[in-house]
């Protein structure tokens, strides 16, 4: 099995899902993590740059997001 190219899951994901609410840049190694909110429509909600991640999570949102646990959400 080929190894997939970052840049090739993100697009791919964008293409799918549209442009994410917010995502996470850490450590200068480009994005590590990718969050989508939607409305009751099933519509993306966005923010404006900067203002959607309060205390590490969008919008404040209650959520799993422990990195120790084994799980990664993208």
């Amino acid at each position: 099995m080929q190894p997939i190219a970052k840049q090739n899951v993100i697009d791919a994901l964008r293409q799918k899902y549209g442009k994410e609410t917010e995502a996470v840049a850490t450590g200068g190694v480009g994005i590590t993590g990718m969050v989508w909110l939607f409305d009751e429509q099933g519509h993306v909600v966005y923010t404006t740059p900067g203002t959607a991640s309060t205390n590490g999570t969008p919008f404040g949102c209650q959520g799993d997001y422990a990195e120790n646990d084994g799980l990664n959400f993208i």
